[in-house]
């Protein structure tokens, strides 16, 4: 199992809501996530699973573009600066992998991911 850490910084965070035209004050508003009952501007978990599934590409895997199948299931919310973990287990025997970002080891996201022959770095 790898672990790896990471943080959606404010102004990356910004950036997504622009390109995803998403913008849900608990994005946006650091009062009205407050009214909403979150402790900070919720980031998308989309955001948090695409750039989980970047590192993961970067860190071990040639190509996760080649992904056969994608399953994602969002748990709880995630807060813009906040330090995320990384928890990667590799199924050689199916080449499946299941990454979990969590935060203080509480689950955030889980993604189970499928992928093709071949993807491993040498």
């Amino acid at each position: 199992m790898e672990i790896l850490k990471f943080i959606i910084e404010e102004s990356n965070h910004d950036a997504f809501v622009e390109v995803s035209r998403d913008y849900n004050g608990i994005h946006v508003d650091h009062g009205v996530a407050k009214e909403e009952g979150f402790e900070n501007r919720v980031v998308h978990g989309v955001h948090v699973a695409l750039r989980a599934l970047e590192i993961v590409e970067d860190s071990r895997f040639r190509e996760l573009k080649l992904i056969n199948r994608l399953d994602v299931v969002f748990k709880k919310p995630v807060f813009v600066d906040e330090e995320l973990t990384l928890n990667v287990v590799h199924n050689e025997e199916d080449q499946n992998l299941k990454i979990l970002v969590k935060v203080n080891e509480e689950d955030c996201i889980e993604m189970n991911v499928s992928l093709g022959d071949s993807m491993l770095k040498d």
